[in-house]
């Protein structure tokens, strides 16, 4: 039995400039942990930590090193894929660091992600950071099923704004099998955001699972709040299920605040 423990550091920035740097790392280990800090100056970073019985999957970061309208912020990117086998757990974050202010408020914006499961799990994102906001765009990377579990399982994902008090998730947990879909997410500024939606894609925010379990989406903004055919003037708003039989929703999970 093959055990492997990765940890890559990756620090980008300052010296020369140079047109783009893409680090690609692959993993395939038996009994394996895995951890990646991918640091691009101070314009964003992205961490991954994964680990399990059985352990693959894929990461990409980029810095694009283009400095748009010359803001003094890169753009950056992490992409992933992580898949779990036999029980294990994978944990991505990206923060956006940087940004130009004065137009597009203060930088801060984050989208974090766990997952634990006792069978088989999947974690997968393409998320980008510049100037003016951190976005997740999965369309033509991994369109459905960004997040699948089986077994007794739990999930947090969520997004969150500059001030850490506005933003979106949803948690699910329960034992059987889940897969949601979240297509897109975009979040910017002090309170901005906008969940399952937006970021050029077309809305595909969907979930559906077997067994039993919970399973939430929530969302929390100052001033304006659209989610489930309401609007709101601020506050929080929140959707739970609870299943003794398996569940599904329609293409609605999709929210916006600001």
């Amino acid at each position: 039995m093959q055990k492997v423990l990765l940890v890559a550091l990756l620090v980008l920035g300052g010296g020369l400039a140079i047109a783009q740097t893409t680090v690609d790392l692959n993993w395939n280990a038996f009994d394996g942990n895995i951890g990646i800090d991918f640091q691009v100056d101070d314009d964003a970073y992205a961490g991954l930590r994964t680990g399990g019985s059985y352990i693959f999957g894929e990461f990409h970061g980029i810095d694009y090193d283009n400095n748009p309208y010359n803001y003094n912020v890169d753009t950056v990117r992490a992409k992933v894929r992580a898949n779990i086998d036999g029980g294990g757990y994978v944990e991505f974050i990206m923060e956006r660091q940087d940004s130009w202010d004065s137009m597009y408020g203060p930088a801060g914006q984050v989208t974090y992600t766990s997952l634990e499961t006792s069978d088989a799990g999947f974690f997968a994102t393409n998320t980008r950071t510049n100037f003016a906001s951190l976005r997740t765009h999965n369309y033509g990377f991994q369109n459905d099923n960004q997040w699948r579990a089986t077994g007794n399982y739990s999930i947090l994902h969520y997004i969150k704004a500059g001030n850490p008090d506005y933003g979106a998730g949803f948690y699910a947990g329960g034992s059987g099998s889940i897969n949601v879909t979240l297509m897109s997410s975009e979040v910017r500024g002090n309170s901005a955001w906008r969940f399952g939606e937006g970021a050029g894609c077309y809305t595909n925010a969907h979930a559906e699972g077997t067994g039993n379990g919970i399973f939430g989406v929530w969302g929390a903004a100052p001033t304006e709040l659209h989610a489930f055919g309401a609007t709101v003037g601020g506050g929080f708003v929140t959707f739970e299920i609870k299943y003794n039989n398996g569940f599904s929703t329609a293409n609605n999970l999709n929210m916006s605040g600001h």
